[in-house]
């Protein structure tokens, strides 16, 4: 019921909002960050995952210029860091999948981040390429898993991961430092 509230747009001309899910103050928190970026010509999707339990799951925007169809969980990307074409959905099916190394990704462009006892705090990777950015993030330690995938300009979609990535930090207990 919240889902089909939250995306009914205000007015004919405001671009879509499709909220599946959004139950922490974090995951709150993220959605006014996307709605932001929204208002500033950033569209696209974002999945968090806070202990275990799916938080948010947004669509925003539109898919592309011709404004036909709206942006969800469900929406292909033509390429991403983890599965050719797939939606926010799939990379998330993936995450919780054993196909997922949780003891360190290796492949070009993953990050495995650790303390200096070893022991594993951040796996993630981020892609950005002109009007595309895609950011896979699982920090342990904080039980939070975020992805996000947003087209519009390359300096709002910057700015829109990392005000979402200083929300996990505040909420969590490990810095973020250069949002890899």
């Amino acid at each position: 019921m919240l889902a089909t509230l939250v995306a009914a747009r205000a007015f004919a001309g405001d671009p879509p909002i499709d909220i599946r899910t959004r139950e922490t103050a974090l995951a709150a928190t993220i959605d006014l960050e996307f709605q932001d970026a929204l208002a500033k010509g950033v569209s696209g999707s974002v999945l968090l995952e806070q202990d275990g339990k799916v938080a948010l799951r947004a669509g925003y925007g539109f898919v592309d210029d011709t404004k036909t169809a709206p942006f969800t969980v469900e929406t292909l990307q033509p390429s991403t860091a983890v599965i050719p074409s797939a939606s926010v959905e799939s990379v998330y099916s993936w995450y919780r999948s054993a196909a997922f190394v949780r003891s360190g990704m290796t492949a070009a462009g993953w990050e495995t981040r650790k303390d200096d006892a070893g022991h594993i705090v951040q796996i993630s990777h981020k892609d950005i390429a002109a009007a595309h950015l895609e950011y896979f993030c699982w920090r342990p330690d904080d039980g939070v898993f975020l992805y996000v995938v947003a087209n519009g300009d390359e300096k709002e979609t910057t700015r829109l991961l990392n005000r979402a990535m200083t929300s996990v930090r505040d909420y969590g207990h490990m810095p973020v430092t250069d949002m890899h």
